[in-house]
């Protein structure tokens, strides 16, 4: 099983475990979108991103701020 697979199966995890009984406590993130009307994925991972993922993306809470940390849920 090759990168691709593993993450795209993890992401596949993460939704089942984590999101779907998140978003049944927390609805209204079902939905997110900036102030430009732009939707927002739950969580970006490096199918998402061309280029050095770490640059691109990082990690909740450090440069370059691209995901949040939800307070407490």
């Amino acid at each position: 099983m090759g990168d691709t697979d593993r993450i795209r199966e993890r992401y596949e995890e993460w939704v089942r475990e984590f999101l779907i009984p998140t978003l049944k406590k927390v609805p209204e993130w079902k939905k997110f979108v900036t102030s430009f009307g732009i939707d927002v994925k739950p969580l970006y991972t490096p199918l998402d991103v061309r280029g050095d993922y770490l640059e691109k993306l990082g990690f909740p809470g450090e440069y370059p701020f691209t995901r949040y940390i939800p307070e407490h849920v």
